[in-house]
């Protein structure tokens, strides 16, 4: 999202390890955001509740995902995508509350009103489509791997 958002605007960044479209640890998010809101459904009946829970929890595991993802990267690969010591409410470099905000009304915003839009479309989409996404998913992952041996 960020990266097509810059694109947009002629700025180049790419905020993946990949060299595709699509960024890993925003796609693990997207995952956990959808597990806890089918979880919560599962879960809780008042949809006062369920939402109060499902936001806090968000925000809690969205915001360890984002410190442990930041340091794996650059323990593993010596890189540092993002800082937010200079942001205000920072615990640290790799996390931040006002940033954390941002990630907990994106999974508000995925979780009701993007995944239940996107749970009536995906069975709709050929498996060739999905077929073709994996193979170059694999494709970018075994490439991106290849290029990083090269470089260590």
């Amino acid at each position: 999202m960020e990266q097509s958002l810059l694109n947009l605007f002629g700025k180049r960044y790419n905020s993946s390890l990949l060299h595709g479209p699509w960024t890993i640890v925003y796609g693990i998010a997207t995952l956990i955001i959808l597990f806890i809101g089918d979880k919560m459904k599962q879960l809780f009946q008042n949809k006062i509740l369920r939402f109060c829970l499902f936001f806090v929890t968000s925000f809690l595991i969205l915001s360890i995902l984002e410190l442990v993802a930041g340091i794996a990267i650059e323990k593993i690969l010596h890189i540092t995508y993002w800082d937010y010591s200079n942001l205000p409410l920072n615990l640290g470099k790799y996390i931040c509350v006002p940033v954390s905000l941002i990630w907990t009304v994106y999974a508000v915003i995925l979780n009701y009103a993007l995944y239940p839009w996107l749970k009536k479309i995906i069975p709709k989409i050929p498996k060739w489509v999905t077929i073709i996404f994996v193979i170059a998913f694999i494709i970018d992952i075994i490439y991106s791997i290849y290029q990083y041996l090269l470089y260590v």
